[in-house]
């Protein structure tokens, strides 16, 4: 069993842990996490500029709290589930840089309005593109955190998967001088009862103003 939480350079975070542990008690109470997880940067170094100061925290510990809606198998590694976690203090109160949970409070502003977001993940087409070994993937949307969610996913186990086969797999915009990668998301607001938010609003100022589609 995996359990991890994403870091702030989109890399998942955590422990392996035994099935009774995460049974017994993990996915009820969480587990201690150091708190450097949420203050380093690509190679794991905790300088100053983070808004948690490990160093004078004396790498004391946050909790993860598995999230069980995020639960799945990996098809990579036989015999494994893998559950992203969401960070809190020891005293209960969220961890409020940790992704996952600035992604949350944006969602719930959303919602205090009646709006919810969309992004997508879910793969459509998968194409080879000019640069060699270079790939162009293409996903649907889904509810916000679900697509951030599948997204962690998505990346932890492509590596995994390339690594099996001898070979790296790498996100990065450009690492030769060929073509480089790049990256767009679509995203979608709509309202409580699914209608899309834009529209509403392109509509409304189209018809205070006297203008009529064609």
């Amino acid at each position: 069993m995996i359990a991890g939480v994403p870091d702030i350079q989109g890399r998942l975070q955590g422990s392996r842990l035994s099935v009774p542990y995460f049974l017994e008690e993990a996915a009820r109470q969480g587990f201690g996490a150091c708190v450097y997880l949420l203050a380093s940067d690509v190679e794991m170094g905790t300088g100053p500029g983070y808004a948690i100061d490990a160093w004078n925290s004396g790498f004391g510990d946050f909790v993860l709290r598995p999230d069980p809606a995020t639960l799945r198998t990996l098809p990579w590694d036989p015999g494994t589930a893998l559950v992203l976690a969401d960070a809190v203090w020891p005293g209960g109160g969220p961890v409020d840089v940790a992704p996952r949970r600035v992604l949350r409070a944006q969602l719930d502003r959303l919602a205090e309005r009646g709006l919810t977001a969309f992004a997508g993940l879910a793969m459509e087409t998968a194409r080879g593109e000019c640069h060699a070994g270079q790939y162009e993937i293409v996903f649907r949307y889904d509810e916000a955190m679900t697509t951030c969610g599948n997204h962690v996913f998505f990346k932890n186990g492509a590596k995994q998967i390339a690594a099996q086969e001898g070979v790296a797999l790498t996100f990065m915009p450009r690492f030769d001088e060929g073509e480089g990668n790049s990256c767009h998301i679509h995203l979608s607001l709509r309202g409580t009862d699914g209608s899309a938010a834009f529209e509403t609003a392109v509509t409304d100022w189209e018809r205070t103003h006297g203008f009529e589609r064609l």
